[in-house]
C-alpha cells in the first residue's frame, strides 16, 4: 500500500521514485499534508501492483511538462484508482439489455409493493427481514432501530442533507454499545484490511467522504425514478465499503445509506431493505463481487446485475404470501 511517494526528474522526461509504508505513518501526520522531498528515490518499480499503475501516467506527465522536478499525489488516487468518482468509470451510464430487463421487474415489483402496503390487512410479512448470524442481539438491534430512524425524516419528505456528519451519525447508531475498541461514528486513523482488500489510507477518509457526499446527489443514471433510485443507492453503497472510513461497522453503514438512498428515491419502504437481505444471505457472492469490481477498476455493471436480480428476487417474495423472517422493521 502506498503512503507516500518520492518523485524527481532527471531532465529527459524519465522519472525516479520512492515509496514508504503507510503503516509507518503517524496519525497526526496525514499523508495529504505532507511535505514532499527528494531523499532516498529509488528507480519505481514497472511491475509492483499498484505501482504499475502510476507509472506510465507520471511518465506521461513528464514528457508533456505537467510535472516538474517535485509533485504530490493523493495515495488512494495511486493504490485506489477504481475510487474515481465519475458516472462513467461505473459502467452504468449506458445499460445492457440483461440489467436494463430486471431493472424493469424490479419497477413493477415496487407498484405491486406500494398497493400491498396500503392494504392493512396484507402488510403483516411485508417489513419483515433477515440479517447474518454473525451478528449479535446487541448489533441486530441497533441496525433495526436505524433503519426505523432512518424512516421517519424521509417518510417526511424532507429527508437531511446527505453529508459526512451523517453518515458518522449512521456508523454511532449502528455501534451504540459494542465496545470493540473504536470510537463510533470517528473515522479511523490507521491502516485498515479486510479480507485481503486494504482500504485507502486514514488520512484521506475524510475527504473522500466528503467527496461521496457530494458526489452522490448528482449520480444521474437509469431511465426512470426507480432505476435510479436503486443505481444510485448501491453506487454509493460500494464507494462507502471501498472508502472503509471507519474503525468497524462499514458494511452496516453502507448498507444504511443504500436504505436512505432507495427511500429517498421512493422505493417502497417494504422494498428497501431488501437488496441488504441479498447481501447478507449472499455473503460470498457479494464479496466476490466486490473484488470483481476492483480488479475492473470500478466498473460496476457485473455487481448491480448481481444486486438487481438479488432485488428482484426478493420483491417476488415479498409479494407472496410467505413469512420473510423473525424480525419486525415496523
Amino acid at each position: 500500500m502506498i503512503g507516500e511517494i518520492l518523485i524527481t526528474n532527471d531532465g529527459t522526461g524519465n522519472l525516479e521514485f520512492g515509496n514508504y509504508d503507510v503503516a509507518l505513518l503517524q496519525p497526526s501526520d496525514p499523508i495529504r499534508d505532507r511535505t514532499w522531498k527528494t531523499e532516498r528515490v529509488t528507480r519505481f518499480p514497472r511491475n509492483a501492483g499498484p505501482y504499475a499503475l502510476l507509472h506510465d501516467a507520471l511518465q506521461a506527465a513528464a514528457r508533456t511538462g505537467q510535472i516538474s522536478s517535485r509533485a504530490r499525489i493523493d495515495s488512494y488516487e495511486i493504490a485506489h484508482p477504481w475510487l474515481s468518482f465519475s458516472a462513467g468509470s461505473t459502467g452504468l451510464v449506458q445499460l445492457g439489455r440483461e440489467i436494463s430487463s430486471v431493472l424493469n421487474e424490479c419497477r413493477s415489483l415496487c407498484d405491486r409493493l406500494r398497493c400491498l402496503e396500503e392494504l392493512p390487512e396484507s402488510t403483516g410479512h411485508l417489513y419483515r427481514v433477515n440479517l447474518s448470524e454473525r451478528y449479535s442481539d446487541r448489533e441486530r438491534n441497533n441496525i433495526m432501530l436505524a433503519w426505523k430512524r432512518v424512516h421517519i425524516p424521509v417518510a417526511g419528505r424532507q429527508p437531511p442533507k446527505l453529508s459526512p456528519a451523517r453518515l458518522r451519525r449512521f456508523n454511532r447508531m449502528l455501534l451504540d454499545g459494542e465496545g470493540f475498541g473504536v470510537t463510533p461514528g470517528q473515522t479511523r486513523r490507521g491502516p485498515a484490511e479486510v479480507g485481503g482488500y486494504i482500504a485507502v489510507p486514514a488520512g484521506d477518509c475524510d475527504h473522500l467522504l466528503r467527496r461521496l457526499c457530494d458526489w452522490v446527489p448528482t449520480l444521474d443514471l437509469g431511465r426512470t425514478e426507480v432505476d435510479h433510485a436503486i443505481l444510485r443507492a448501491l453506487v454509493a453503497h460500494v464507494y462507502l465499503v471501498w472508502i472503509h472510513p471507519f474503525g468497524d461497522g462499514n458494511g452496516r453503514t453502507a448498507r444504511l445509506l443504500e436504505y436512505e438512498l432507495l427511500l429517498r428515491g421512493g422505493v417502497p419502504r417494504a422494498a428497501a431493505h431488501l437488496l441488504s437481505n441479498h447481501y447478507n444471505q449472499t455473503r460470498d457472492e457479494y464479496e466476490r463481487q466486490l473484488a470483481l469490481a476492483v480488479g475492473s477498476r470500478g466498473d460496476l455493471n457485473s455487481f448491480a446485475t448481481y444486486a438487481v436480480k438479488g432485488l428482484a428476487a426478493e420483491l417476488a417474495e415479498s409479494v407472496s404470501p410467505r413469512p420473510r423472517g423473525p424480525l419486525l422493521l415496523r
